[in-house]
């Protein structure tokens, strides 16, 4: 039986820093519950093989199940460092085989069919068109893990140069379809993530102000095809 209660655990993820919270809390074995600015509190494992101190991530603590989750999945850990498996290294080589066989375009679908009964049909649609185009033809075929964020700024910058807005759009696609990757292990970060499109393109170029013409202007511009109503507005006018 572990030193933590639930209470401890729920009192200290409920104070910050500021108050003198402690950095990490101990259950003992060697099982320690973090503090993680950047997101929830974590469970990890430290341990001993061959005389080297390592460390494995047992996960954020809702997602484990709380403290008793965590307690579980240490002790199985405790058991196979004790048959002399190195656990962080077989994690991390079945993550970098998970990640491996995303590419872009499989991330893309797997986002579309978790997104698809959200997105509006239009939406749905515009999405393929402006993906299809311009980013599975280019980088459809990479590894997402492997993606950088040169390799996104330089694609961005190439489809800038024929359509500001589809840019932009694209931008707006490309970092949910990142996000939905990370969401679920298909990529540690998105390359997206030190990014802007402000950075990339630099500031959105002004609208063009719409021509605004006087009824008289109108008149001149359109000739006979049409009349004015008491309310300025345009009806046909039948021919003779």
């Amino acid at each position: 039986m572990g030193n933590l209660t639930k209470y401890e655990i729920d009192a200290w993820i409920k104070q910050d820093d500021s108050e003198g919270a402690a950095a990490a809390l101990g259950d003992g074995d060697n099982l320690w519950l973090t503090r993680n600015r950047a997101a929830e509190p974590t469970w990890v494992l430290r341990y001993r093989i061959h005389g080297v101190r390592k460390e494995v991530t047992i996960g954020y603590h809702t997602a484990v199940g709380g403290l008793r989750g965590a307690r579980e999945q240490a002790a199985e850990y405790r058991l196979r460092v004790g048959r002399g498996e190195d656990v962080a290294k077989t994690k991390r080589i079945a993550r970098l085989q998970f990640q491996q066989q995303y590419t872009y375009s499989t991330l893309l679908e797997d986002y579309l069919t978790v997104n698809a009964v959200r997105l509006a049909p239009n939406t749905l649609s515009e999405v393929r068109r402006i993906q299809n185009r311009d980013f599975v033809s280019k980088i459809g075929k990479l590894p997402v893990a492997d993606l950088t964020p040169a390799n996104v700024a330089s694609l961005i910058r190439h489809i800038g140069k024929r359509s500001q807005s589809v840019a932009r759009r694209g931008w707006e696609q490309i970092v949910m379809v990142f996000r939905h990757g990370v969401s679920i292990g298909a990529m540690t970060t998105s390359p997206c993530a030190s990014l802007s499109i402000t950075s990339i393109l630099g500031v959105r170029p002004p609208r063009k102000e719409r021509i605004k013409l006087t009824v008289d202007e109108l008149k001149i511009v359109l000739g006979r095809r049409c009349c004015f109503s008491s309310r300025f507005r345009l009806s046909p006018v039948s021919r003779r």
